[in-house]
């Protein structure tokens, strides 16, 4: 019996990396890319509010706070066309409206310390945008991964000795 729930967990592990894969777009990033870094930052930022609020209830979504940190790198940006620094000006001109542009923003350690995951998604209207981005993010050092991600240490623990 233990053997089945190990094989149903690790069925339903690949079944969610493959839904990952459809549903957001991952970067592999150099650490020390500015986006990443401001991702980062602010995702710092929001735990230290929340530690010194007692709880994250009135603020604004963490994934939030990342994607408007990595749409104000794009404004800064001087190699970024104006038609994307106006997008990204109006998404971020209200926190109200931030929530309407973006589904999900993560920053995430890679095994490799000199990269640095992003996984995002956009709303389909704007998906225009993020390919416009992702293409600037590539021609600065980045790597999009297409398909479903590799199992991660846990999963391939427990396959190993799902099937001794």
């Amino acid at each position: 019996m233990i053997r089945d729930l190990a094989k149903l967990v690790l069925a339903n592990a690949s079944q969610i990396r493959l839904v990952k894969a459809a549903a957001l777009r991952t970067f592999l990033f150099p650490s020390d890319n500015a986006c990443i870094q401001a991702a980062k930052q602010a995702g710092s930022e929001y735990s230290q509010t929340a530690k010194l609020r007692g709880g994250s209830a009135t603020l604004s979504p963490p994934h939030l706070m990342c994607f408007a940190a990595i749409l104000r790198t794009l404004v800064a940006d001087t190699s970024v066309p104006e038609q994307l620094k106006v997008t990204a000006r109006a998404a971020i001109a209200s926190p109200d409206t931030l929530h309407f542009f973006v589904c999900a923003c993560k920053v995430s350690k890679c095994f490799d310390k000199n990269k640095t995951r992003l996984e995002v998604a956009v709303r389909p209207e704007y998906a225009p945008f993020l390919s416009q981005r992702a293409q600037i993010w590539v021609s600065q050092g980045a790597k999009e991964c297409m398909g479903p991600g590799p199992r991660g240490p846990i999963e391939r623990n427990l396959a190993n000795h799902a099937f001794e």
